[in-house]
């Protein structure tokens, strides 16, 4: 029992995984929710007071009766979020829970195991440079309450030790890195589109609301010149089917070629930091310059590459046919008054019908909110006609709505709106807040036409930069600008956090490769395997002995040497000693053997036993060893010289 066991080692043990679960719920900041938090929190400071010995353990009941509580809690997140997530969540409180009923070694044993799975759960949505230190510096802990388990050593000694086998390790670790071939991520498979952007293929009216209160980062976008704040716009999805509450973007399917690119001047942008596997933030019309990225239907791109992905941008885009511009005509039942205003705009061109709307958006007292009121049932009709107040997605949802009802196929687009642009590196950041929806409508002679009618109520939120927006809404704008040197601070922290995404997390497969034929040349796959196998091979052994967990080589000492020789010169003689002779028996098979050997077999065992077992000092040990050597090479000469027998008893 730990708790009955007066051993330092134990206690110190505590101490550590005290201090490693304190921090593991530092580090999960961002990763569980804030209730989530709480709890692991209250549960490490009731297991602190025990520590301290001012509060006993709970009773097998109460901890019963807590644990049940916190799996009922799980229920609305799992209906909200889905399994993966609350799965994570209850690992992470049952990490903390369990802490306050160690009284074994092996639950210590648990929590550190199970500790190391959270660290790496936590590296699944993140992983920044700071989240990696952090993560590191839980591995440390973690393998140094290990060490403490089965060490009577200081503390001091522990995490040295610890260290000491960290820092042996890195260089494995960057060697695995760079030549274990990359596969894709086995957490991604299957998960929902989008989940993990920000943006889904599902949009209703309070989802870019959301996004553009979070100041995450998005993506970066890189030009060889800055190009107009208004020209902008990132496409995402494309959403065709609405049930009146909800917008949904129908699965897009892969297209042999991209669309034509228009006439007229174009630039190359990168896109960086964003994750591979879903729709890729494009400006419209794009070509893809970078292997791994296909086009989708509806101009949309998808990304297979973690890196850094090159595009060609031409504004002017050519018309295109679409496959079919059914759904984008199609209405659900309701709104009534929306329907109705529509199909009074029937019968006009495209253009005229789309001005019109912007024009009522416009003269009439529509307002920018974040904060709308409730719309009611009809969603549309309680926005154009009652409150008047929205944000983006009210705006265009309204919009392809009265569209539709004129006749005229459109479609609402969600993607990411201008960013902050950073001079020095002409590059554009761009983050969740940047989350904009706008309309797309159909013209027979242009193609799919882009129409924003958010700018038309609060033109700033085209025309502002991230910051500046936020900085707009809270009040904060004087303040922003005095803060010279913060905003310094803030580009060399996302210019660093880019070039991390770029070099480090976004080394994919394709990267790889591409760092390979740079490094070795056109290789064939099998010397890169051998050469990869030998490189890990030797840099493994090489960590193994640092770490002093091979056995060191040992020579055996001379006076062992000496036994070895006449244990085969005996045997030559026809006295075979057998397997591992004691030196007794040795001596006993010379006197038989030789008798004139004798006297002298029996100091070199005496000299041998004083130079084994007494342990002398270093000064006495040479004159030991020459002794043992005088009195061997007589053994020797008297085992060289004729043989005689022992004399028998005389009659």
């Amino acid at each position: 029992m730990l708790t009955d066991s007066p051993h330092h080692g134990l206690r110190q043990t505590l101490g550590w995984l005290l201090l490693t679960q304190q921090m593991m719920v530092v580090h999960l900041i961002g990763v569980l929710p804030d209730w989530a938090l709480a709890i692991a929190n209250l549960a490490l400071a009731w297991r602190l007071a025990i520590f301290l010995g001012k509060l006993p353990p709970p009773p097998p009941p109460l901890l019963f009766l807590l644990s049940l509580l916190v799996l009922l809690s799980l229920v609305p997140l799992y209906l909200r979020q889905g399994i993966a997530i609350t799965l994570s969540v209850m690992i992470a409180l049952a990490y903390s829970l369990k802490s306050l009923e160690v009284r074994h070694r092996r639950d210590i044993l648990i929590l550190t195991l199970v500790g190391f799975f959270l660290i790496s759960l936590s590296l699944i949505p993140a992983q920044s440079p700071l989240k990696l230190a952090s993560a590191l510096a839980l591995v440390t802990l973690n393998i140094t309450v290990l060490l403490s388990l089965h060490s009577s050593a200081s503390a001091r000694a522990n995490l040295g030790a610890t260290l000491r086998l960290a820092l042996f390790s890195l260089p494995l670790a960057l060697l695995l890195y760079l030549l274990v071939p990359r596969i894709d991520p086995l957490w991604s498979q299957g998960a929902r589109p989008g989940a993990h952007t920000g943006l889904s293929d599902r949009l209703a009216l309070g989802d870019i609301a959301r996004l553009t209160q979070s100041t995450e980062m998005a993506f970066n976008a890189s030009f060889d010149t800055r190009p107009p704040q208004e020209r902008l716009y990132f496409r995402v999805w494309v959403h065709n089917l609405y049930d009146g509450r909800t917008w949904y973007g129908a699965r897009s399917l892969p297209v042999a070629a991209a669309l034509p690119a228009g006439s007229g001047p174009g630039q190359t942008y990168r896109i960086s930091h964003w994750p591979s596997g879903g729709h890729l933030p494009t400006l419209a019309v794009s070509q893809a310059l970078t292997q791994g990225v296909h086009p989708l239907e509806d101009g949309l791109w998808q990304s297979h590459h973690a890196g850094e992905i090159t595009l060609f941008w031409q504004p002017a885009a050519p018309p295109s046919l679409p496959r079919a511009l059914t759904p984008a005509l199609q209405l659900p039942s309701g709104n009534p008054r929306a329907r109705k205003l529509g199909q009074r705009l029937a019968g006009k061109g495209a253009g005229e019908i789309a001005r019109q709307i912007l024009r009522r958006f416009r003269e009439q007292p529509f307002r920018y909110t974040l904060a709308p009121p409730d719309t009611g049932a009809d969603e549309v009709d309680g926005f154009l006609f009652d409150t008047r107040a929205g944000f983006c997605g009210h705006y265009a949802s309204a919009m392809v709505f009265l569209l539709r009802a004129a006749g005229i196929p459109a479609r609402l687009v969600s993607g990411y709106q201008g960013g902050r642009w950073l001079g020095e590196s002409n590059r554009l950041q761009v983050r969740q807040l940047n989350a904009h929806a706008w309309v797309e409508y159909w013209q027979p002679t242009q193609g799919w036409v882009r129409s924003d009618p958010t700018a038309m109520v609060a033109p700033e939120r085209v025309q502002m930069v991230g910051e500046q927006r936020v900085a707009s809404w809270l009040g904060l704008g004087d303040w922003l600008g005095e803060g010279a040197a913060v905003r310094k601070l803030g580009e060399l922290t996302d210019h660093l956090n880019a070039l991390w995404h770029q070099q480090v997390s976004g080394f994919d497969r394709l990267g790889q490769q591409q760092w390979l034929r740079r490094l070795l040349g056109q290789r064939s796959p099998l010397s890169l395997l051998l050469l990869a196998t030998l490189l890990v091979t030797t840099l493994l052994l090489l960590h193994l002995r640092l770490a002093r967990m091979l056995p060191r080589p040992r020579l055996p000492l001379p006076e062992l040497l000496l036994w070895q020789w006449l244990a085969t010169r005996l045997t030559r003689l026809g006295h075979p000693p057998g397997p591992a002779p004691s030196v007794s028996r040795l001596v006993a098979l010379t006197e038989r053997s030789r008798p004139a050997a004798g006297p002298a077999a029996r100091r070199l065992q005496r000299l041998f036993y004083r130079l084994r077992y007494a342990k002398p000092e270093a000064a006495r040990r040479r004159p030991l060893r020459r002794a043992m050597w005088r009195q061997f090479l007589a053994v020797r000469r008297a085992l060289n010289g004729p043989r005689m027998t022992a004399p028998g008893p005389r009659r």
